[in-house]
C-alpha cells in the first residue's frame, strides 16, 4: 500500500481525469481537491455541502453530489458552483449512463432517480435501500450498492432487481481491468473484490473508513480512507 495524498477533509468520491490527475470530495472540508500526477495537492472548488461523489460528462464538466445541500452541483472551469438539479434528499452517488443520462443515488428508501438536463430529476427503477454506489454493466443493467440492505444488487433493462453480492454494508463500486467489481465496506475497514456467481474476495483490510475505489489508466486500484484524511493505492493483478 503507498500513500498518494493525505491531510484531506474526509476525502471521498474518486473520479480520475484524462490527464491523470484525481479528483476528491472532501466531506469535511466543503470542497473539492484535484491531485496531480506529481501529487501536488489544489483545492479547485468551494461552497458545497458535505460532498460525497463527482462525476464527469462527455464534454467534461463536472458535478458534485452536493449532500448537504439536497443537489446536484455543477462545477465550472474557473470553479464557480452553480446547481443543477435541486429539491433532491441526501444525494451520495451519481455517473452519467451511457445515454448521457445522470443518474444519482439517494441515501433513502426509494428508487434511483435520473435528470436528462438540468432543472429536476424523476424516479427511476424500483424501491432500493440506502444506494450508495452505481455501475453500469457492459451488458446494459446496472450494478448498484444498497448499503442500509448491505447487499449488492443487479438492475436489469426491464426493471428486475436481483441480489449479486450479500452482505457488504459498502460504498462505491468500480470495475478492475480483470473485469471484476470492488467495492468498499467503510465499518468493516475493507475493499472486497467481487467475482462472478456471488464469489466475495477481500483484497485490503484495516483501512480507516474506506470509500469509493477507483482505478486509474495503469490498472491500480485507489481508495479514500475516509476517517484517516489520505488516498492510498494498491499494486497488483487486478
Amino acid at each position: 500500500m503507498e500513500v498518494v495524498a493525505e491531510g484531506l477533509r474526509e476525502p471521498r468520491g474518486l473520479l480520475f481525469l484524462p490527464d491523470g490527475s484525481l479528483l476528491v470530495a472532501e466531506q469535511a472540508g466543503n470542497t473539492l481537491a484535484r491531485i496531480a500526477p506529481d501529487g501536488t495537492l489544489t483545492r479547485i472548488a468551494s461552497g458545497l455541502n458535505r460532498p460525497h461523489d463527482i462525476a464527469r460528462d462527455a464534454a467534461g464538466a463536472l458535478y458534485v453530489a452536493d449532500t448537504g445541500n439536497g443537489r446536484v452541483a455543477r462545477v465550472a472551469p474557473d470553479g464557480t458552483v452553480s446547481t443543477y438539479v435541486a429539491g433532491l434528499t441526501a444525494p451520495v452517488d451519481l455517473d452519467f449512463d451511457p445515454a448521457g443520462r445522470l443518474i444519482i443515488c439517494e441515501y433513502t428508501r426509494g428508487p434511483l432517480k435520473v435528470a436528462e438536463g438540468p432543472g429536476s430529476a424523476k424516479p427511476f427503477g424500483p424501491v432500493l435501500v440506502g444506494a450508495h454506489g452505481l455501475l453500469f454493466e457492459r451488458g446494459g443493467g446496472i450494478l448498484v450498492v444498497e448499503n442500509r440492505g448491505e447487499r449488492i444488487s443487479r438492475l436489469a433493462g426491464d426493471g428486475r432487481l436481483e441480489p449479486a453480492w450479500q452482505d457488504i454494508k459498502g460504498v462505491g463500486l468500480a470495475r478492475g481491468p480483470s473485469g471484476d467489481v470492488y467495492v468498499a465496506e467503510p465499518g468493516a475497514g475493507r475493499v472486497w473484490r467481487l467475482k462472478p456467481g456471488g464469489v466475495e474476495v477481500v483484497v485490503a483490510e484495516g483501512l480507516a473508513g474506506p470509500r469509493d475505489p477507483a482505478f486509474d489508466a495503469a490498472g491500480r486500484l485507489y481508495v479514500a480512507e475516509t476517517r484517516a484524511g489520505r488516498v492510498v493505492r494498491f499494486a497488483g493483478a487486478f
